[in-house]
């Protein structure tokens, strides 16, 4: 392994320009970043609980989904992230999207209360039925085959056989549809109930009718019981739900039964239909045909050319004619070109649960390949999750350095699509012939200062391929808290491994500055890993 030599440096910030990067934001008047950040909510309620994870650093998930095309994406491209999950079950769920029936009954005589609004809902007896062998297909087929490769590029990849056991046919006959209890409400309620102390994120890509069914199944076992108490906080203090809509089960069961329950969200997305028209502008080229056909679509097996990309000839069975994607380029009434990114809109609850060395476990204001994310109660409360930088002050999005502007921007999106690429390649080739992620390592962390002094910090950033890595540190003007008159601040920049920041002598008692360090190797597939540091004003 090749290590960085550490060199101790002092920076004096550079001054900010305040001019936007492109002539597009000439005409657009931006508040200056002082003036938006001063305009942050607060937070009264106190944080003190924290993400509680395996001792290698992993999340406990499990992934319901309804299987519409999106989600399918989302299963080829995220399989390529298992090994940084612990994964605890796949479950196919119904939706307003697709449900299969029973033979029996219509909508209508199941549940009444639905989302679906396409005319005659409430007369189907099924409508675009998934094809319930999708998933087991993919794990015994096109992922066994990727898995000879991934398995020895990275541990912790599930086995093909390991994933078939763990995904279960849900609650898929109707919307909503919560009657009786199935294979994968079943697994949900197991694992909600098990003596694991891990937080437990249930991911909703689809209908929430099958955890619904977990949880009603839940309460109607131990609600009259003296258990009730002690079941009810084990639930609602395990359960992390990303995700809870494409029907009403979560309204109509859940809130009031468990208004306890934590549901967590994102101040970023990804992935959603138009992305190859719309995405953050250093990142677009990644969502379009060319970017797609030579990292993931082509020569890269048979799992990556599963993907589905508009007009690639693949047909999906059972899918209604307006929703074959890929065979048409006309999606939601806008064209595109062959071979252009579809979507992966549920993509997003689970990117953000890889460690990276972005700390976003420990308190969500640090951040993750998906944003910064936040925890609230089933009734509106906080859940008391560490999310907010000193003072309770909520960070909100991040500065857009195209626009100067703090708004709906992912500065770690290029840098996932990226990883996407690597991965890929692991697909088809043994390890030497791939690269992999440096690795970061950081003892200290967290500093206090006073106003005027110099912390001194570092990494050590080594490369198990060789190669040679770019390391820059830089600061969030939107994971920090100043009080002080000076915006140069914001500009503060290191490129080398360890640096050195003065704290401003105008900075307040609780101020903070959170320092990010970008290591990126060198490599035709670049990967990139983080160090985060926080430093508070005393």
């Amino acid at each position: 392994m090749r290590y960085f030599r550490k060199l101790a440096i002092l920076l004096t910030p550079c001054l900010m320009t305040g001019a936007l990067s492109s002539p597009a934001f000439a005409a657009r008047r931006v508040k200056p970043i002082p003036e938006q950040l001063a305009a942050r909510e607060v937070l009264e309620t106190p944080q003190d609980k924290m993400i509680r994870l395996g001792e290698d650093g992993k999340p406990r998930v499990i992934i319901t989904s309804d299987l519409e095309i999106d989600d399918m994406n989302s299963f080829i491209h995220e399989c390529l992230f298992f090994n940084e999950i612990d994964l605890a079950g796949i479950v196919v769920s119904g939706s307003f999207c697709h449900f299969t029936g029973d033979g029996e009954h219509t909508q209508a005589e199941v549940n009444d209360h639905i989302q679906n609004r396409e005319e005659g809902a409430l007369e189907m007896t099924s409508f675009r039925p998934q094809p319930l062998d999708w998933l087991p297909n993919l794990w015994s087929n096109e992922y066994a085959e990727a898995y000879e490769f991934l398995s020895q590029n990275a541990e912790g990849y599930p086995s093909p056989e390991e994933l078939v056991a763990i995904t279960k046919i849900g609650n898929v006959q109707f919307e909503g549809d919560v009657r009786e209890d199935t294979e994968g409400s079943d697994l949900i309620k197991a694992a909600l109930l098990d003596d694991d102390d891990r937080n437990l994120y249930i991911l909703s890509w689809g209908g929430f009718n099958t955890v619904a069914r977990a949880l009603l199944s839940i309460y109607e076992e131990y609600s009259d019981t003296e258990e009730w108490d002690s079941i009810y906080r084990k639930v609602c203090d395990k359960a992390i739900i990303a995700g809870n809509g494409q029907d009403w089960t979560y309204e109509d069961y859940i809130k009031e039964r468990y208004p306890d329950l934590v549901v967590s969200f994102n101040n970023c997305g990804y992935g959603g239909y138009s992305s190859s028209l719309n995405a953050q502008s250093d990142a677009l080229y990644t969502f379009q045909a060319d970017w797609l056909k030579e990292n993931i679509k082509f020569n890269h097996g048979s799992l990556m050319a599963l993907y589905k990309t508009v007009n690639d000839g693949q047909h999906i069975d059972g899918e209604e004619d307006k929703y074959q994607f890929g065979e048409t380029n006309i999606i939601y009434d806008k064209e595109y070109n062959d071979y252009d990114f579809i979507a992966e809109g549920d993509t997003i609850s689970i990117m953000g649960l890889f460690n990276t060395g972005l700390r976003g476990f420990e308190n969500g204001s640090f951040g993750s390949y998906g944003g910064r994310y936040f925890y609230t109660k089933a009734n509106g409360e906080d859940a008391g999750y560490l999310t907010t930088l000193p003072g309770g002050i909520i960070p909100t999005g991040y500065v857009n350095p195209e626009t100067n502007n703090i708004e709906k921007y992912n500065p770690y999106l290029l840098d996932f699509q990226l990883e996407w690429a690597a991965r890929a390649d692991w697909c088809v080739n043994t390890p030497e012939n791939c690269n992999h992620a440096p690795v970061v390592e950081m003892q200290e962390k967290d500093f206090t200062s006073a106003p005027g002094e110099t912390v001194s910090f570092g990494a050590v950033i080594s490369d198990p391929d060789g190669d040679t890595c770019s390391a820059e540190w830089t600061i969030d003007p939107t994971g920090g808290v100043f009080h002080g008159e000076g915006t140069q601040i914001y500009e503060w920049k290191a490129e080398t491994p360890e640096a050195s920041f003065t704290i401003p002598e105008d900075a307040q008692s609780g101020d903070c500055f959170t320092l990010t360090l970008r290591a990126r190797d060198d490599a035709d597939a670049v990967m990139t890993r983080y160090a985060q540091v926080r430093i508070v004003v005393e």
